[in-house]
């Protein structure tokens, strides 16, 4: 369930095999030809790529929608399949920690909802999905909940 997740693809007028690979946890991490490429930048995620005619650019963005793309020569292109509705309803549950749990709660909801994610891109059966996003949100919540206790308990 915690695996990389790698997508292979092609770009229009780059004759290199690309591949993006990312966990639930750190940065993204882009290859060509199997060499991985360096990040440029602070917050954007720009790669320095090997092309016909030199070396340019390309940007890997992560939407609201937790689906990967890139910008290549002005162009975007989507890595990922974008999720149903009711795939989306299922990994937000988690979100609702950030109204609820402060920055701790944001961090755990992000992670949850994260991991939810990366799941229902894998699976495809719709009892399953609900039942694993049901587990995975009150884990959320469960530790929060912990988490909270602990720090209240540390704090008198």
């Amino acid at each position: 369930m915690f695996s990389k997740t790698e997508i292979p693809f092609r770009l229009e007028g780059l004759n290199s095999e690309m591949k993006l690979v990312y966990g639930i946890f750190g940065q993204p991490k882009l290859y060509q030809n199997g060499i991985e490429l360096k990040k440029e930048g602070f917050l954007k995620m720009k790669f320095l790529i090997e092309t016909d005619s030199g070396k340019e650019y390309m940007e890997i963005k992560r939407g609201l929608d937790f689906t990967f793309s890139t910008v290549f020569r002005g162009k975007k292109q989507l890595l990922e399949k974008k999720l149903s509705t009711l795939e989306y309803i299922l990994g937000a549950l988690p979100l609702l920690l950030i109204f609820v749990g402060g920055a701790i709660g944001a961090i755990l909801g992000i992670l949850g909802a994260n991991t939810i994610y990366g799941f229902l891109r894998k699976e495809k059966k719709v009892g399953i999905q609900i039942i694993i996003s049901i587990v995975i949100t009150a884990l959320c919540y469960i530790v929060y909940l912990l988490v909270a206790l602990l720090l209240t308990l540390l704090m008198y």
